[in-house]
Order: structure tokens, then sequence, then C-alpha cells
């Protein structure tokens, strides 16, 4: 009986791995069509080997939108692809502010070569409403990124996504963020505590007052958001 299974078995595994190997973009963006249906499916190709395999996926989940995207979403944050992680960030917030992914800082992205480059709109106002409250695990996800995000942009990017959500337990990640000698992820981490307008936090940043960051200097269309 052993012997009868397996000749069916090996078969069947060999079509599974080419399947995997043969799939496409466009096969995703097919998927993406079942709406909420296809959330599983697309779950599990984020641990697909091909990065443009992942990538679509979180595009798709993130379109789609629904209570049953958040999971898969955090899950995406997790990726070791900046982009992935920056698609992610934007989906999450998406889902409590609805219409984020068109304006979101993804929405500028585009691909040279191996790396990525995008726009940090001007305007930074964007909060949800304070009756609103965003899943503990989704701030806690941005919160890593905040801190160890694949590049500067993510980083960034889950900076801005916190403020936005107005995520108080990711002060603490914020607060590290600040230490970066990036000026564009200090100025999104400072208008994120910003908007969450914790006054305990105000002792965590005091130091972006002094000599801590010499060289941190506010571009002249953003308004202070520190002293």
């Amino acid at each position: 009986m052993f012997s009868y299974r397996a000749v069916f078995f090996l078969p069947c595994l060999s079509i599974c791995l080419i399947a995997q190997t043969t799939l496409r973009t466009k096969d995703v963006r097919e998927m993406g069509k079942g709406g909420a249906n296809a959330i599983p499916q697309l779950a599990a190709l984020l641990t697909n080997t091909d990065v443009d395999i992942r990538l679509e996926a979180v595009k798709q989940i993130s379109e789609i939108g629904t209570q049953y995207s958040l999971d898969p979403l955090v899950q995406a944050t997790r990726d070791t692809d900046a982009e992935i992680q920056i698609r992610a960030t934007d989906g999450l917030v998406n889902f409590y502010l609805p219409g984020y992914l068109k304006t979101g800082f993804g929405s500028s992205l585009r691909r040279v070569g191996t790396s990525i480059k995008g726009r940090f709109t001007d305007t930074n106002d964007q909060v949800i409403d304070p009756y609103i409250t965003a899943r503990p695990d989704v701030i806690a996800a941005l919160g890593v990124l905040a801190r160890n995000g694949a590049n500067l942009e993510s980083r960034a990017n889950a900076a801005r996504a916190i403020g936005i959500l107005r995520g108080k337990a990711a002060i603490p990640d914020l607060v590290q963020a600040l230490h970066s000698k990036d000026t564009t992820v200090i100025y999104e981490s400072l208008v994120a505590l910003q908007k969450i307008r914790d006054p305990e936090a105000a002792s965590s940043i005091a130091f972006c007052c002094a000599t801590s960051i010499p060289k941190f200097r506010l571009p002249p269309s953003k308004p202070r958001a520190c002293c």
C-alpha cells in the first residue's frame, strides 16, 4: 500500500513544485479578483521564494482591505524586502484610513534596478478619528519597522504610519528611531509623536533639542515638531 501511494504522491509533488516556480505576477493579480475569499491563497504566497510574487500578493491583500487582510499584512512587515515592508505598512494604514493606498508613500514607489525610489508628500496631517483604535499587533509590527526596517524609507514610512494610527504603544520605538542620522526618519518620528500627543513622551525626546542631533535641521517647508 505504501508503494502504491508513493507512485501517485511523487508526481503530484513534482507538479506542485513546478506550479510554484512558474507562477507569474499576473496570476497573482487574477487570484486577487476573488476578493476576501482569495486571502488565504494570497497569504500562502507571502513565503514564496520569488520576491515579485510576494510583492504582488501584498498589493492584492492590501487592495482587498478587509479585516482578514490584517494578519497577512502584519506578517508581510517581517519580510526582508523594503518595498514589501512599505506596501504592507500602507495596507495596514489603508484599513483604518480608507483611500490611503492612493496617497501614501507606496503610491510613488518605483523600482530602479535593485533599489526603490519614492517621495514623501510634504503634507503630513493625516490621522485616524479618535474613536478608532488600531489593533495592538499592528502597532507593534510598525514599531519594529520604525526601528529596524530594511532601509531608511521603510523606517520613515513606518514612523509616519504610527502617527496616523496614533500608536501610543510604539512611542519607545519612535524614540529609538530619533537616534537615526537620517533627517526623514527623524522628522517622521517627531511628527508621529506630535500626533500621538502623549505628555510623558516629552522627556524622552528632550535630547533632540540639545546637541545630540547637532546636524539635524527641519526643511523650511515643514513645521517644527520639537521644542
